[in-house]
């Protein structure tokens, strides 16, 4: 396992930092894997490739709090005004183990990020993050009352699942496999 993270990662995100001329953010990286490597084994801990965009890289990472959350570190992005090894996020263990409460910055590179909060599930093998959007506090629509203004019906037509964006594991490829 430790032979993969030397022979195969590290080169891989080496030559990611040094290709974008941030050869510093190597050291990170190394950080960030050792820190996987020496956590104390929770099923979110990895590095996760996300499934929507296939080119987002994150890694889970214990944060160095004592409340027993995790930091979410982007490795690799399509934007390129995003460096790697930037914090994205937090995820907060929840009350099932596999599940948790992550939160996402959207659009980190813009000067005002909104966030954005998703419960993640593990699933039994271990490899995969299903990710569920909900929202948070109150809000006032006011386009809610067009329909009322113009009798006019809005319908969505929209039919992509729910459930169906999430992450998937590339490194520890074992899963960190857990039972419920």
């Amino acid at each position: 396992m430790t032979s993969f993270i030397h022979h195969i990662l590290l080169p891989i995100m080496a030559l990611l930092c040094a290709t974008c001329g941030l050869q510093a953010r190597s050291s990170t990286i190394d950080s960030l894997l050792s820190v996987i490597d020496n956590g104390y084994g929770d099923p979110a801990e990895g590095v996760w490739r996300m499934t929507a965009t296939p080119d987002a890289v994150l890694a889970i990472c214990p944060s160095t709090e004592s409340d027993g959350s995790f930091d979410v570190w982007l490795l690799d992005s399509p934007d390129f005004t995003l460096e790697p090894c930037t914090r994205i996020g937090r995820a907060i263990a929840g009350s099932q183990p596999g599940s948790y409460d992550l939160t996402l910055v959207e659009n980190p590179g813009s000067p005002k990020p909104g966030r954005r909060s998703f419960i993640a599930n593990i699933d039994e093998s271990g490899l995969n993050m299903r990710l569920t959007a909900y929202r948070r506090g109150k809000r006032i629509s006011l386009w809610r009352w067009i329909p009322y203004l113009f009798r006019v019906t809005v319908i969505d037509k929209s039919n992509r699942p729910d459930n169906h964006d999430g992450l998937r594991r590339i490194y520890p490829s074992d899963g960190g496999i857990f039972t419920l």
